[in-house]
């Protein structure tokens, strides 16, 4: 691979357009591009990929590399990865790798732990395999596996607070445009967070939009023709099975009339305990023909889950980037690689489609998956997954809109064109209810058939507004109806609740009352997040709320002097030097989730770390853009602050796929390895 054959153009926002021949020439330069943003992160995630987390991490990395061994991650990529995997993709991944260690071989001094490089198109596959894993559940299954409460219940808490995609077709547009929304909210640092970058290539490839640190493609973005969005859905695609053990010989577990031996090996790890020093620990490992296997003294246990079993998300993504329109864009889903996500679609032709897409397992309908089922019968042991037709999916529908905010599927669309639960078997594990956000789009979209101009499209994804027939509110409700009368000392806090318009602005001072009451609940008095989008109502007793409501008190009045305290004075978006004040909610559209900084004020660190608008036309695609901080991870990068004005203020950046304009636009141009 010649650098000389990949351009990196950097516009004034810092956003890296990169370009090459070919395909994998792009995939090279992605790889620099992303390493001189934040090559740290990027290397915290191959380190877990290779298992030598805890090199980096001391004994907070163990649990991940003895996890990636337990589930034999490794082996799966070594088997498949010649055959499940295409050329063409291969190449691509040779590129990349070729770029991330090009780049640690040019900067030594910023590699974390020299023995992660080289790194192999197979440690990437590892990569995506294992983070795949943790984010649909497994983490949390062994978790609970190994605290004793697997049994109560298998399946895994409802989809998270953040996520919002929306497509909207030309005649509910006021300007005959297709619109869509991609939304994700992630973290806004670390791992997790989102890098901002475009490729292009002569191959075909012309892709903007958004990737997680490490990634070898766009995972939400748009093209010349279709763009994409995909949020977190309830699908239950990871299962827990209690073995039978032999009463008197170790390690044999019965399945179906007879008794076989468990795998066992020794996993090894190294563990980082001073400096330079490390510690090899070793630890037995066990394997059925369910999955990885755990022992405890609650019984044994064992997991099976899709991401043991196929290696191809991240070629999948590399086709859904390259797909030119609906039909390739499905067929790109043949791969069945992504285990655990919404996609919410629009293109150049009018289309939109959601698809609420898992490998959801083909499972006995006689027992109950949402439970541990028995790990000693065949008729448990599922082997095949539904495929795509089977899933739940909406294309066109009449009404206009689709939308997503990590609620059901079955809240997509108008409610006449809604699907029911009932034409799905039971074992998918969907979530049936409603959020907040959800709610939200509905109202807005409901309250006329006018068409929708793009500014209020905007507009719509920028609300921090609870709806009013949230029964999440139950307990705001119950608050607002104390009786002053008995508690004298709160009348002024409850009178400012009740004068509340349910919206989080920063200008808000009802919201600041409310952020503390919830930040009290959720870690106080240890609720689950879970309430504050729960289609059921939540309330508490008398005697809470008023507790709750001396907490807010008194923490406003401590730190600023009185309770009337807008919502931007307590809640701020801050990186380096700069402090701005921001608003929002867990579960509103503009959505923000924030923990108490040293100077008892909330720093926002969920929420829009990423923010894409397109609108789809007959000319063309025009794209926007937002990010919390800035393309750069480094704090001695211009790029590092110099979007949090974007957005605090709700604005955006333009964008465009159109090479030439990108050119005439530059502040960098410069080849991988040139001084820039």
């Amino acid at each position: 691979m010649d650098p000389e054959n990949v351009t990196i153009v950097r516009d004034q926002w810092g956003v890296p357009h990169i370009s090459g021949k070919t395909d994998a020439d792009v995939a090279y330069g992605l790889a620099w591009a992303n390493a001189e943003d934040s090559f740290p992160l990027m290397q915290e995630l191959m380190l877990s990929a290779k298992g030598m987390y805890a090199r980096y991490k001391g004994s907070d990395g163990a649990p991940y590399d003895f996890a990636i061994q337990a589930f034999r991650i490794p082996e799966l990529v070594e088997q498949r990865y010649e055959s499940d995997l295409s050329p063409a993709f291969r190449d691509y991944l040779e590129g990349y790798v070729q770029g991330i260690n090009d780049y640690a071989r040019r900067h030594p001094e910023q590699v974390l732990v020299q023995e992660l490089f080289p790194l192999t198109g197979k440690n990437i596959i590892q990569g995506y395999c294992f983070f795949l894993a943790a984010q649909t559940g497994a983490e949390e299954m062994v978790m609970r596996i190994l605290d004793g409460t697997i049994e109560e219940t298998q399946t895994a808490e409802a989809p998270g607070g953040g996520s919002n995609g929306i497509a909207i077709r030309a005649h509910r547009s006021a300007e005959g445009e297709t619109l869509l929304l991609i939304n994700p909210h992630q973290p806004l640092e670390g791992i997790g967070s989102i890098h901002e970058a475009h490729m292009v290539s002569e191959e075909g490839l012309n892709i903007h939009g958004g990737l997680w640190h490490g990634s070898v493609g766009v995972q939400t973005g748009v093209n010349e023709h279709l763009g994409w969005m995909s949020t977190t859905n309830g699908l239950d695609t990871i299962d827990v099975f209690r073995l039978e053990m032999h009463p008197e010989q170790e390690n044999l577990y019965r399945f179906d009339d007879t008794w076989i031996e468990l795998e066992k090996w020794e996993v090894k790890i190294s563990v980082k305990i001073f400096w330079f020093i490390n510690w090899t620990v070793r630890r037995d490992a066990y394997w059925s023909r369910y999955g990885a296997t755990f022992k405890t003294g609650n019984g044994v246990y064992a997991i099976r889950m899709a991401t043991n079993m196929r290696i191809t998300a991240a070629e999948q993504y590399y086709r859904m980037a390259k797909a030119t329109s609906l039909e390739e864009f499905l067929a790109a889903f043949d791969l069945q690689g992504i285990p655990h996500e919404n996609f919410i679609y629009a293109d150049r032709d009018d289309n939109i489609m959601l698809l609420n897409n898992g490998l959801v397992p083909k499972r006995n309908p006689k027992y109950d998956w949402e439970k541990v089922v028995p790990g000693n019968t065949s008729e448990t042991l599922w082997t095949e997954f539904h495929p795509v037709e089977d899933l739940v999916q909406y294309l066109n529908p009449d009404c206009g809109y689709l939308y997503n905010t990590n609620n059901s599927p079955f809240f997509a669309t108008c409610p006449e064109e809604n699907q029911s639960p009932t034409a799905f078997p039971s074992y998918y594990g969907f979530w049936v209810g409603q959020n907040n956000r959800g709610r939200r789009v509905e109202a807005w979209m409901s309250q006329s058939q006018e068409p929708i101009t793009y500014e209020a499209f905007k507009a719509l994804k920028y609300d921090r507004c609870l709806p009013d027939n949230s029964p999440s509110l139950a307990f705001l409700r119950e608050i607002q109806r104390l009786d002053t009368g008995e508690y004298p000392d709160l009348a002024e806090t409850v009178a400012t609740l009740r004068a509340w318009n349910l919206c989080t602005g920063p200008e808000s001072f009802g919201a600041s009352i409310f952020h503390l009451l919830t930040y009290h609940i959720l870690t106080e008095k240890g609720g689950n997040s879970a309430m504050l989008r729960s289609m059921e109502p939540v309330t508490f007793d008398q005697a809470y709320y008023v507790e709750a409501l001396a907490y807010a008190k008194d923490y406003l009045e401590r730190r600023f002097g009185t309770v009337h305290v807008q919502l931007g004075q307590l809640l701020r978006h801050r990186r380096g030097s700069k402090d701005l004040p921001t608003g929002g909610h867990p579960d509103v559209l503009g959505m923000t989730q924030a923990i108490p900084d040293k100077d008892g004020k909330f720093r926002a660190v969920v929420g829009d770390g990423f923010i894409m608008f397109a609108r789809f036309s007959t000319q063309g695609v025009a794209i926007e853009t937002a990010n919390a901080y800035g393309t750069s991870q480094n704090p001695e990068s211009p790029h590092y602050t110099d979007q949090m004005e974007l957005s605090v203020s709700q604005h955006t950046k333009q964008m465009t796929l159109d090479e030439k304009a990108v050119l005439e636009n530059a502040v960098q141009v410069y080849h991988p390895g040139q001084s820039q």
